[in-house]
């Protein structure tokens, strides 16, 4: 199929172009500082790529519509799923996972709650380098975080955790909550597998804290589902097991 990039006018090209300066300036973004050179453990600035579907269901092949109304919706949901990536990277989630256990009547249950929160008009968000293909823009999202959040990040590398790796999915047809529900299946998946690992038996409850890794979220689409094959640090605070088997 041919590129969206190669079917867009180059009007449409500048309406978006337009677009992203407009938020740019609406966000007041803080000067840009590349200073990858320092010593630390990590960056303070994050660069990750994002893309979102240009049409609300991605799996359409026709694009119909004009002018900046067309674009507008994708847009935010660029803000939306960006912001919600920072998120978590920069607090990750506090979780309780219970696996479903047959026989004691017991359904799996997950929450998964943020530790911190950043908006989407977050003035230190910057978009750069909108590129287009096959009804889809990916852009680059840079993001300076604060002292605290620096501090939150490198006390991960001095504390016992666990790299896990793990995939998720969620419907296309829920827009950017079927990505976000892609990335929070991941961590329920990481979650559990952990703990078949770590225990015998099925645990009554395992707690702890999940946090995304600096790095492009790997998200695509399959069968009518957003795919997340994601990369966290996992710290687990408790597994509970049941006192009687």
């Amino acid at each position: 199929m041919e590129s969206l990039e190669k079917r867009l006018p180059p009007l449409k090209k500048l309406i978006v172009f337009g677009l992203f300066v407009l938020l740019q300036l609406i966000s007041a973004v803080l000067p840009c500082n590349h200073a990858y050179a320092d010593i630390l453990i990590v960056p303070s600035r994050l660069r990750v790529s994002i893309w979102t579907p240009i049409d609300e269901h991605p799996l359409r092949k026709d694009l119909p519509g004009e002018g900046e109304e067309f674009y507008m919706p994708a847009i935010r949901n660029l803000r939306n799923i960006g912001a919600f990536y920072l998120t978590g990277m920069c607090y990750g989630w506090t979780f309780s996972y219970t696996p479903g256990d047959r026989a004691r009547g017991v359904s799996e249950y997950f929450e998964c709650i943020p530790r911190g929160n950043i908006e989407e008009n977050d003035s230190r968000m910057l978009w750069t380098d909108p590129t287009f293909s096959d009804n889809r823009i990916t852009c680059w999202l840079e993001f300076e975080r604060n002292s605290s959040m620096m501090a939150n990040r490198e006390m991960w590398h001095k504390m016992w955790y666990v790299s896990a790796s793990s995939r998720g999915e969620g419907s296309v047809y829920d827009g950017p909550e079927g990505m976000k529900n892609s990335v929070l299946d991941a961590i329920k998946n990481a979650v559990r597998d952990y703990a078949a690992a770590m225990s015998k038996n099925k645990p009554k409850e395992v707690t702890g804290t999940i946090v995304l890794k600096d790095e492009d979220p790997r998200i695509f689409i399959d069968s009518g589902k957003y795919v997340a094959d994601l990369d966290f640090f996992l710290y687990v605070d408790k597994i509970e097991q049941y006192k009687f088997y």
